[in-house]
């Protein structure tokens, strides 16, 4: 009955392995399926000045991201932590995390190298899971409002409202599941305590939502840069359009921030619009150089020793930390 019963565990890193394998496999489907040799005339004739300032961009952008989350911390746990510390962990963690599927990596690497004060792991967890949930639905929106504005995509329109409803639920419900026991042992049950409680949440949610939004549509800003750095484009509204619904693959957590995915969507989009689909899969490949980039700066990071610190509690936190 025990070898019935028996679950079979499947190592971690041949998880790993075999989403790579997927997101690796669907790239090179993708070149084989079209013309390779476009393709490579496309990177290779890219402009690659536009193409590093793309680059710099990318990298840059995640400042947002950092912020966001010491903002977050500040207003759910009434933690300053150190804005160097936080940036060092912050690019780190993104670095690690292009390298997962749905960049789910970058929370676990922030939830065991962050800070949050004295408190422990649902604290520090808390403000990792509100900017996950509105990263997510910022995503969500943007994509969801491109699948509706652009002929090219009116089916998938009906299928992104819909996952983003699922994506917003599960999350939420996350949030409430990792917050309540926190918020339940520091809001007492008065009324007016309670409503302020609810209204600084509401605060948190907001400053996540807003960032989020900036975030994301900065790095498709920044991916439109790397087709221009390949062709002229004489519409720019249908590219940004197609950008923003292929990003959406990023919140898939079946390979490495969408890899395959992400291209073939693009890809099949740019079809749409009157475009090739080597450009939209050169295209995709350039805008992987800011991943790389990211995993290097990681990299270079984690070599260099950490400078040990502590959040800073503050007697002016929100009511939600006290």
């Amino acid at each position: 009955m025990d070898r019935v019963t028996r679950r079979v565990r499947v190592p971690r890193r041949a998880l790993a392995w075999l989403r790579w394998g997927i997101g690796i496999g669907l790239v090179v489907a993708l070149l084989l399926h079209y013309n390779v040799g476009e393709v490579m005339r496309g990177l290779a004739g890219a402009d690659l000045r536009i193409v590093a300032v793309a680059v710099l961009g990318l990298v840059a952008a995640h400042a947002i991201g950092a912020l966001a989350w010491w903002l977050l911390a500040w207003r759910i746990t009434g933690t300053r932590m150190e804005r160097a510390a936080t940036l060092r962990t912050y690019y780190v963690a993104q670095g690690m995390g292009g390298l997962t599927p749905a960049n789910l990596g970058a929370d676990a690497y922030r939830l065991y190298a962050g800070d949050a004060g004295t408190g422990g792991w649902r604290d520090r967890l808390g403000p990792i899971v509100v900017q996950r949930l509105t990263s997510s639905a910022a995503l969500a929106v943007l994509g969801g409002a491109a699948c509706i504005w652009l002929p090219a995509a009116a089916g998938l329109g009906w299928l992104a409202m819909g996952a983003t409803v699922v994506l917003v639920l599960a999350s939420a419900t996350l949030l409430l599941l990792v917050l309540r026991p926190t918020l339940a042992r520091r809001v007492p049950a008065a009324g007016a305590l309670h409503m302020r409680h609810r209204r600084d949440l509401a605060v948190a949610t907001g400053m996540g939502m807003v960032l989020g939004l900036v975030f994301h549509l900065a790095a498709i800003g920044l991916a439109f840069l790397m087709v221009t750095s390949i062709i002229p484009v004489g519409d720019p509204l249908a590219v940004l359009a197609c950008l923003a619904i292929a990003r959406l693959s990023l919140l898939v957590p079946v390979s490495p921030s969408g890899l395959g995915v992400q291209e073939g969507i693009l890809s099949l989009l740019f079809v749409g619009i009157g475009l090739t689909p080597e450009t939209a899969l050169a295209a995709a490949l350039l805008n992987r150089t800011g991943m790389i980039a990211m995993a290097a700066i990681a990299g270079l990071l984690l070599a260099i020793p950490r400078p040990v610190r502590r959040g800073r509690s503050v007697d002016s936190r929100p009511f939600m930390a006290r």
